[in-house]
Parts: structure tokens; C-alpha cells; sequence
């Protein structure tokens, strides 16, 4: 384990530890969820609503603004999310920023843009993929061939030696397909 990796633990340690002694809840870790969009239309999902039609995706200064006040309440451990993140352009600036405030860095992808961002994805202390099970399954929910672009990109981020681990959405066409 690096040594900035075990000053991150031992702050988060700390954090919980502080809000136990102060009974004062503190975010040690937060899904931030850094846009509604994505390139997928998976049935299930929520990131489309109709309800954030007029919600814009928050500015990368405005997501630094975001780090640094969670960063003030506790929070050393925050999880990309969306919609897609990798879809933003910035996503490198964002998870580098993360990273220079000694915060852990995680990241939710459906794995269609890891080769485009994968220097970025190196600064991350995990990936977390989406796959819904076998190929049948998971394509029936997420679009034709996307089981094959999950691998695809699975490969990659063990081929750079990525930490990562799955994340799947149990439904009626996935639950008993093996």
C-alpha cells in the first residue's frame, strides 16, 4: 500500500472516528453524480427523468466548489457517477482534482469510453463497471452489443492494472440467467 493511499484511509479513519466522539454526522464518502447523460437508455435507470430536463450538469468549477466544501465536512472518498461520466470532457481534470485534495477516487462506467480516458482512469483507486450478466441479459437492457464493449473494456483496465469490480442491476430478465 503507498503511502498516500494509507494518509486517505487514516483521514477517513479519523473522520469517522471525529463524528463518533462529536456526534456530528459527517459524508466520509459521497456519490457525486457529475451528469444526467449517458449514451445508454437502460430501462431501469434514472440519470434521463423527465423531472432533470431543465437541470443543467453542474460547471467543473462549480464541482471543485463541491470537492472542496465536501472536503471542509469530512468527506475524503467520492464516487463519480452519472448518467456517464466518462461522457465529460473534464473528467481528467475532475478526478485529478479529487486526487490533489488526497481524496479517494472511485468511478461508475458503463465502459464504452475507458480507452479514451484511460489515463485519467489510472489516477482512480477503482473502476466500478456496469454489466448485467450474460450477453443476452445484459444487451436485452442495455443496447446491442454492449456486453462485448464491457469486456472489451474490462481488458483494458486489467491490461493497466486498474483495480476493478462490477456493478450489475438485478431485474426480471437477468435474475436466473446463470
Amino acid at each position: 500500500m503507498k503511502l498516500t493511499e494509507m494518509y486517505v484511509l487514516a483521514s477517513m479513519f479519523w473522520q469517522v472516528l471525529l463524528s463518533k466522539i462529536t456526534k456530528s454526522p459527517r459524508p466520509v464518502s459521497v456519490n457525486l453524480q457529475v451528469t444526467k447523460f449517458c449514451n445508454l437508455k437502460c430501462p431501469y435507470c434514472f440519470a434521463d427523468l423527465k423531472s432533470l430536463a431543465e437541470v443543467k450538469d453542474l460547471s467543473t468549477k462549480e464541482i471543485f466548489e463541491t470537492i472542496n466544501e465536501l472536503h471542509k465536512c469530512g468527506c475524503r472518498h467520492i464516487i463519480l457517477m452519472g448518467g456517464e461520466p466518462l461522457m465529460r470532457t473534464d473528467i481528467g481534470e475532475i478526478i485529478r482534482y479529487i486526487k490533489g485534495r488526497r481524496m479517494r477516487c472511485e468511478i461508475v462506467t458503463n465502459g464504452f469510453f475507458v480507452d479514451k480516458h484511460i489515463q485519467a482512469l489510472k489516477l482512480c483507486d477503482s473502476v466500478c463497471i456496469s454489466l448485467d450478466g450474460p450477453k443476452e441479459p445484459n444487451d436485452r437492457l442495455r443496447g446491442e452489443g454492449c456486453h462485448d464493449r464491457v469486456l472489451k473494456a474490462m481488458e483494458i483496465l486489467k491490461g493497466n492494472k486498474i483495480k476493478t469490480r462490477i456493478h450489475a442491476i438485478l431485474t426480471r430478465y437477468n435474475l436466473d440467467s446463470g
